[in-house]
């Protein structure tokens, strides 16, 4: 099972920062787009514990998968969280998908960190 999945585009301008970030605490991460259907079958397939979506590139995408995310009945149990979200979208984005994180990208490392060791996280419960 892989315990990780990254959503983002690959022309988002964070992508691969993104990508080095994830792998350094987890080399076995997933990565898909945050599109439909792309990000419901990396999820079925994949099973992850922490979804983690930018939003840099098309911040509706985002927004939306993890909003699905979070009132999926497979997903909801998910950690999800978002990366690049403008300062100007933090409150729709929080409206939209109030049970995911938004978390400034240099912290990203230290919050997958913390939820793949954190025994209360459904994370650890793997």
């Amino acid at each position: 099972m892989t315990r990780v999945v990254l959503l983002q585009f690959d022309t988002d301008p964070g992508c691969a920062e993104h990508r080095a970030l994830v792998a350094g605490v987890y080399p076995e991460f997933a990565e898909a787009e945050p599109r439909w259907p792309l990000f419901f079958e990396a999820l079925a397939l994949h099973r992850p514990d922490i979804v983690v979506i930018s939003c840099a590139k098309l911040p509706s995408h985002g927004r939306e998968a993890a909003r699905y995310i979070n009132e999926g009945f497979n997903t909801r149990n998910m950690d999800v969280l978002l990366v690049g979200v403008a300062p100007n979208e933090r409150a729709r984005t929080h409206a939209a998908a109030p049970e995911s994180e938004i978390i400034e990208e240099d912290g990203l490392a230290d919050e997958l960190r913390t939820l793949l060791a954190d025994p209360r996280s459904t994370t650890a419960r793997g």
